[in-house]
This record gives structure tokens, C-alpha cells and sequence, in this order.
């Protein structure tokens, strides 16, 4: 019989962390100011980083889950400020939240990860 890989079983020893990103912009921008900002926000924050991001928005808000644009590897504090540094930097960006590391391999609840306590208690920007 084939053992199954520990990522596999969702172990507890092996994690790969990631981090929930919420970010708001002006509902009043046109719909190429929107569509720049997000392309620049993938091509700058996310890819330049290594990483991927899964959500989506509506509205002006854009909400998801990001992980390391890897097979296997984690997110990092490092990472987690580049984030920051850009959301902060961007005149675009009215109020972001950036959650902690949390386990992104975490057994998930009708296709969300499950966040820890830690992640209601996110960085928040500019709009507190």
C-alpha cells in the first residue's frame, strides 16, 4: 500500500501559512482607475513577492487568501510587511486589513479556511 503524503493527511506537523488581505477603494473611481488598480496590485504586490492570491471583490472591496505562488512554502513575516508597505504606499487604497500567518493547509469548512483567533484580530490601515 502507498503511504500518503503528511501534506496530504493535513497534518499538524506540516503547515504552510498564508494570510487573509482585505483592501477598499473609492466606489466613485472609474472602471479603468478600478482595473489598473488591481492589475497593479497583482503585478507589484503579489506576483513581484512570489506569491498568489485566491478571492475576488465587489463593490469596492477586495477580499482573499494569500499563499506562496509554490508548490509547497509559506508566507512570511517579510512577505506579510511587503504587503502592508503597499497597501499603505497606495493613494488608491482607502482602508486594507491584513490578517496574521495562519495554517493554509487547515482542514477547510464548505471551501473557507477556518481562521484562528489571531486572524480576527488583523493589521488595519489608513481608515481606523
Amino acid at each position: 500500500m502507498r503511504k500518503r503524503s503528511p501534506k496530504k493527511l493535513h497534518r499538524k506537523d506540516v503547515q504552510e501559512l498564508g494570510l487573509r488581505l482585505r483592501f477598499e477603494f473609492p466606489i466613485a473611481i472609474s472602471t479603468d482607475q478600478r482595473n489598473q488598480l488591481l492589475e497593479d496590485f497583482v503585478t507589484q504586490a503579489i506576483e513581484a513577492n512570489g506569491l498568489a492570491f485566491g478571492g475576488g471583490g465587489t463593490g469596492s472591496v477586495w477580499d482573499g487568501f494569500v499563499t506562496l505562488d509554490a508548490p509547497s512554502g509559506s508566507v512570511t513575516e517579510a512577505h506579510r510587511e511587503k504587503l502592508i508597505h503597499w497597501l499603505e504606499t497606495n493613494p488608491r487604497v482607502l482602508n486594507y486589513e491584513v490578517g496574521p500567518l495562519v495554517d493554509s493547509l487547515a482542514r477547510v469548512n464548505r471551501g473557507r479556511a477556518r481562521l484562528s483567533s489571531a486572524a480576527r484580530a488583523p493589521c488595519r490601515g489608513q481608515g481606523d
